[in-house]
């Protein structure tokens, strides 16, 4: 699916102006992302005197679907900022693909794509030709209040734009899409001209204080699977080349996972060691890639047979940190990426620890140890642009692997779990995978 077309199928029309679909961290709803004076019928902007019947709201889907208000039951619901104008309608869960929240900071210049259903061409028997587009650049201002000034590349009239209000802000960013924020008016317009060159959005951080002043009817911005690791379980450790013992060896895995990992959540994880995630120089906005998460949960799961076996939790996490960190990036040749390694946050690693690698775009490479190459680097970083604890010698004191290491050794033991059963499965998984960081 294209960018365009990922873009397209989350843009909807609520009343007059347009709306973005949203996943948040459930899966029992989802979220329209809107500009608030869509759900109002004042003609003075910004004065939200006169609200619309939520029962009686006009919610089209790009494909032509109109949301049928008597089937939400007891879902339906809208939330509004105290101040600015977003909102947040909730509706029963949808089947789509689903835009990221964006985590950087927007600067000046950053450029960006937004979508929204312009009024005169919502008949048009063509779907794609409902939707409009819009190439913005950020202008000079970024207004303390999340609202960000951004122009046109090209000039507009305003029934071009009439009726996108409250539509979607992207950005292209690798495979996936990134929601930059909501639509909310023009920051000067005219009605004679095409000289509509400048729009107003409100980034989507904005949302989180709506969600946070109804943190008992809403969820995070953020994927379901933010919100549990079960949901990520079904794909750690495939053991793909096992001919036998591969469903049993899995459901055991899996198990250990569900039970002593069910009282820590990604989220949970991301907000505590955000700054010890990724590789030094990798986007922040990986930050809630799947894969990244499925690899994480490898790394827990790890500890699990190799240590004791009991509950996870973030100060479960920070002792393990001492001996083995993971980072995460999205490559595809993890050797190339030595020196940001050096970089990257390993403070609390003590000696003998390992750092383990995860990258998305070789999930199985053939080189799973970087222990002697890391010591050749033909340029190591300066000792200021590491983090790394007083005393350390990264040559010396502290191992790398990828984390595919752990699979690898799984599948290289394979006969040792031929006589495998459940009253000694455990201790065959914690045979072969104890020297891991060896």
């Amino acid at each position: 699916m294209s960018f365009f077309e990922k873009c397209r199928q989350t843009t909807v029309i609520v009343e007059q102006g347009s709306g973005v679909l949203f996943q948040p961290m459930i899966e029992s709803y989802s979220y329209i992302l809107t500009a608030k004076h869509n759900l109002y019928n004042d003609s003075v902007f910004g004065s939200y005197l006169d609200p619309k019947n939520l029962n009686e709201l006009n919610i089209v889907f790009y494909d032509g679907v109109v949301l049928d208000i008597e089937l939400e039951e007891n879902v339906l619901a809208k939330f509004e900022h105290q101040s600015l104008d977003i909102a947040i309608i909730r509706i029963k869960k949808r089947d789509f693909i689903t835009s990221f929240r964006n985590n950087n900071n927007i600067n000046n210049s950053d450029e960006f794509k937004f979508y929204g259903f312009s009024g005169y061409k919502r008949t048009y028997p063509n779907l794609n030709d409902r939707i409009s587009y819009f190439d913005l650049i950020v202008g000079d201002q970024i207004i303390p209040n999340k609202e960000i000034i951004v122009r046109n590349t090209e000039q507009f009239r305003q029934e071009d734009i009439s009726g996108c209000s409250g539509g979607g802000v992207f950005k292209e960013f690798n495979n996936d899409f990134l929601l930059i924020g909501i639509e909310c008016r023009m920051d000067a317009f005219s009605t004679n001209e095409r000289s509509n060159l400048r729009l107003r959005f409100i980034t989507i951080d904005a949302f989180d204080e709506i969600i946070a002043e109804n943190k008992e009817e809403l969820v995070p911005l953020y994927p379901p699977y933010m919100g549990s690791f079960d949901l990520l379980v079904e794909n750690i450790f495939l053991l793909n080349e096992y001919e036998e013992k591969r469903n049993f060896v899995r459901r055991r895995l899996q198990y250990l996972t569900k039970t002593y990992s069910k009282d820590l959540t990604p989220i949970a994880i991301k907000q505590e060691f955000e700054d010890e995630l990724l590789i030094n120089g990798f986007d922040i906005n990986n930050i809630t890639d799947n894969e990244l998460w499925q690899m994480y949960l490898e790394f827990i799961l790890l500890s699990l047979i190799i240590g004791s076996k009991e509950n996870m939790t973030i100060d479960k996490i920070k002792e393990i940190y001492k001996k083995r960190k993971i980072l995460f990036a999205k490559a595809d040749r993890w050797v190339e990426l030595k020196e940001d390694i050096l970089k990257s946050n390993l403070f609390g690693l003590e000696k003998k620890g390992t750092v383990f690698i995860a990258c998305n775009g070789n999930r199985r490479p053939n080189k799973v140890d970087l222990c002697n190459s890391i010591i050749n680097i033909s340029e190591p970083p300066h000792a200021e642009e590491m983090r790394i604890d007083k005393g350390i010698d990264y040559s010396v004191d502290l191992k790398y692997k990828h984390i595919y290491a752990i699979e690898q050794l799984l599948l290289d033991n394979e006969s040792k779990f031929a006589t495998a059963n459940n009253n000694n499965i455990d201790k065959i998984l914690k045979e072969v995978l104890q020297n891991v960081c060896q």
